[in-house]
């Protein structure tokens, strides 16, 4: 994982109002090099209405080489279940998300294609090789279990 802060919401905070206004404070102070999550509006939308670069997963999965590499575009168009999101919200959001200049990045910059799952093969242990690796040089990185998805602020010093 690259240096930075997992920030976690408090409970009874509304989601959406606690993660815009930590990005944009946040963005004022730091180069936030991105914003990972797993919900097109909650996540992926409020990061890009800060100017901050979102990292969409897919909830509940691992990350695949695929999904680094093509990055937003990728991730939305595989996926069936932002269906569910686009019900909810319209397709507004995703022609939102379409429209902005992180679109066609990859993920690639700020997650190493060593973390994808599909490059370490069936026998490991919960982590790939590269994480295990940055668990034994720092102790200050927040690494979660694989089952549970943080909200990760990347930060580098303006």
């Amino acid at each position: 994982f690259p240096l930075g802060l997992v920030i976690h919401r408090p409970a009874g905070i509304d989601s959406k109002t606690f993660k815009e206004k930590h990005l944009r404070l946040l963005s004022q102070h730091f180069n936030v090099v991105g914003y990972i999550g797993d919900r097109l509006v909650d996540d992926c939308v409020f990061a890009i209405r800060v100017n901050v670069r979102p990292i969409l997963v897919i909830p509940n999965q691992w990350v695949y080489s695929h999904h680094i590499q093509q990055g937003l575009s990728g991730v939305i168009n595989e996926l069936s279940l932002f269906k569910q999101e686009q019900q909810k919200f319209g397709s507004d959001m995703v022609d939102y998300v379409r429209a902005s200049k992180f679109w066609n990045m990859s993920y690639d910059d700020i997650i190493p294609l060593e973390f994808a799952t599909d490059r370490f093969g069936e026998k490991h242990s919960i982590w790939p090789p590269a994480v295990l690796d940055k668990q034994k040089t720092t102790s200050t990185t927040a690494i979660q279990s694989p089952n549970s998805a943080p909200q990760t602020l990347s930060l580098e010093k303006k």
